[in-house]
């Protein structure tokens, strides 16, 4: 037993807020570090023709079951318009607070289990599937809640200074992930525990 737990656990017991950016601080360092290897070939198209196939099955699934707002493919292909499909970097697959460790003394990243999926693509679709899990993670407790979007901004202006990348390029391509795991996740959500929450 090294001590550690896992960081959803910590963001769940301690009331410390900053031990908690100290947390996202070491989180998006280790995201960055991981993210510093560079692939040499652009996404496949298959990639976005995978995702797009996906959202599909999702909104005709959520359609079918009388969800009252609209959901259109159409609007989301327009958000891939915007993605820029920069580069190409080593990705995780599956950066999320129950693969990653810390110390609960300090909050600092002390291990990352759970890389199978780990592979080369975009840097935007790992840091989107962070921060659905992270919005997704802070129910039921009152201080993420509350300080969700400054612990957001903690996270991403630390990777982005160690990533050395461009803010504005970054929110350029967030919005196509994001939506792709909202759409995804909440037919998932829905057909495994009949949840609307998503």
């Amino acid at each position: 037993d090294l001590g550690l737990v896992s960081l959803f656990e910590f963001m769940h017991t301690t009331e410390d807020l900053g031990k908690l950016k100290t947390a996202m601080r070491s989180a998006a360092a280790v995201l960055a570090r991981i993210n510093a290897a560079k692939g040499t070939q652009p996404v496949p198209f298959d990639f976005y023709g995978e995702i797009r196939n996906k959202v599909s099955k999702a909104i005709a699934n959520l359609l079918e079951l009388n969800l009252k707002e609209s959901l259109n493919i159409a609007d989301f292909e327009r958000l891939l318009l915007q993605e820029k499909g920069t580069e190409v970097v080593y990705i995780h697959g599956d950066f999320a607070f129950w693969n990653i460790f810390v110390d609960p003394a300090t909050g600092e990243v002390a291990a990352i289990i759970d890389a199978e999926d780990s592979e080369f693509g975009e840097r935007a679709e790992e840091m989107a599937h962070f921060i659905v899990g992270m919005i997704d993670g802070r129910k039921n407790n009152r201080l993420l809640v509350m300080h969700i979007t400054e612990l957001l901004e903690v996270f991403i202006e630390e990777y982005v200074r160690i990533a050395g990348i461009d803010r504005a390029a970054l929110y350029d391509q967030l919005p196509y992930f994001l939506v792709s795991y909202l759409i995804i996740g909440a037919y998932r959500y829905y057909r495994k525990w009949g949840l609307w929450d998503w």
